[in-house]
């Protein structure tokens, strides 16, 4: 946040949720993801991106 604070002055919003992301550790993204609603499509659409067939298989 500070890199961002610095290269983009002007801008007062928080940082792109990306940037914080990246620093976040695997286990806080597993709990992150775990808390989102299984009727959320977007749960399906990450699990397929790290090769899973759906987000019930993910978590295994």
């Amino acid at each position: 946040m500070k890199n961002h604070n610095k290269k983009h002055k002007d801008d007062k919003r928080f940082p792109p949720a990306w940037k914080s992301l990246e620093q976040t550790s695997f286990g806080s993204l597993s709990k992150l993801y775990g808390n989102l609603k299984n009727t959320i499509k977007s749960k399906d659409v990450i699990a397929k991106e790290f090769g899973a067939v759906n987000h019930t298989y993910l978590p295994s």
